[in-house]
């Protein structure tokens, strides 16, 4: 590509509770002409289970290769295939992406390259807080339809109930991951090589 004409990736504004963060992302379909017909594959099961996204395809629009994430997890010391589903707010996850150059268009209406993260992998490696955020939902959402029903029993009897407060505070579902994420040893570029796609 030509010198100059490359608009460098930048991570996404700091945030106070989490610093720095990326954003990648996976079109489901390409669009374009002359798609070759060997880069064109089904959607898998688990991404498309009604067949919605593929009611979608037809000769200028196809799912390919470059369009399909790798949805994986840990069992046994093993990777298997993951239900895309799954994954909640609060998992530790490891992410495998493509760094790539997009052809665009600026104010000067000269080409320039913007490069973007592409997803290509997604693999769970602990849900603890996810899960123990859930069962803190469910807690909640019972003891406040507890609540409820002892209120509607108060109104028909005359006497009021206690009623007990729970309250949830949705960074809670978090906190758990980002503690254990904190006490991880970060491995520097001088401790471990990266490949040219990031992974």
């Amino acid at each position: 590509m030509p010198e100059g004409q490359v608009i460098p990736w930048t991570p996404d504004g700091e945030k106070d509770a989490y610093g720095h963060s990326i954003s990648t992302n996976c079109r489901y379909f390409t669009v374009g002409n002359d798609i070759p017909d060997e880069t064109r594959i089904p959607f898998g099961r688990l991404v498309d289970p009604s067949g919605i996204l593929s009611r979608y395809l037809k000769e200028d629009v196809a799912h390919c290769m470059d369009n399909s994430v790798a949805y994986l997890g840990l069992k046994n010391d093993l990777l298997v295939t993951k239900d895309p589903a799954v994954f909640r707010r609060g998992d530790i996850v490891e992410l495998g992406f493509s760094v790539v150059a997009y052809r665009t268009h600026v104010k000067d209406n000269a080409s320039h390259y913007i490069c973007k993260l592409v997803t290509r992998s997604l693999t769970l490696l602990d849900d603890t807080a996810s899960k123990q955020a859930h069962a803190m939902q469910m807690n909640a959402a019972s003891s406040h339809a507890t609540d409820s029903k002892k209120q509607s029993d108060s109104s028909r009897t005359g006497k009021r109930a206690r009623t007990d407060i729970v309250e949830y505070n949705s960074d809670k579902d978090v906190e758990l991951t980002r503690n254990r994420f904190n006490r991880m040893r970060l491995i520097s570029s001088d401790d471990k090589g990266t490949d040219e796609d990031g992974e």
